[in-house]
């Protein structure tokens, strides 16, 4: 097995039929009707993203949870490098919807505003993507800095 994390085309495209075919096979017990298994792994894309957002708003922040977060992002973006660029679960998405306009929870947003889900408009969802990571990554911090200044204005009350 080359366990090389930046395939080119070819060793891409190879994963990622792999990783369909064994999703057919798995789902070929319930279900051979592919928007089905497309709505399945679109659910799944959501509970996994809003598991991370309740996790980090509902949590208290703490190195551990920092590092816990972290790795999350580590793991799935190793995972996204192994099947190639971008999103693995929109790539299934995509696949199972046969819709190469498909671009995951932002295509929801290009529906309501009305912008044309094509190709040439990718480079959005991608900024649209970065934007809205950037921003949830500021919230951590900010959650993070506001958790150890409480803590820090505690010890100072302290010590007095």
């Amino acid at each position: 097995m080359n366990l090389n994390l930046i395939p080119n085309k070819e060793e891409k495209k190879e994963r990622i039929t792999k990783l369909i075919n064994f999703i057919e096979k798995i789902s070929i017990n319930f279900t051979d009707n592919k928007s089905v298994i497309g709505y399945i792994i679109f659910i799944i894309h959501y509970i996994l993203i809003a598991l991370i957002f309740a996790y980090t708003i509902f949590n208290k922040i703490t190195v551990v949870s920092y590092i816990i977060l972290f790795s999350i992002v580590v793991c799935s973006s190793l995972v996204n490098l192994y099947y190639g660029s971008g999103c693995t679960l929109v790539r299934l998405e995509r696949h199972f919807f046969n819709n190469k306009e498909w671009f995951g929870p932002t295509t929801i947003f290009y529906k309501i505003f009305n912008i044309s889900t094509t190709i040439e408009n990718k480079h959005i969802s991608e900024r649209l993507s970065i934007i809205f990571w950037l921003c949830f990554i500021i919230f951590l911090s900010y959650k993070l800095y506001l958790t150890y200044k409480k803590k820090s204005n505690t010890n100072e009350i302290e010590i007095k």
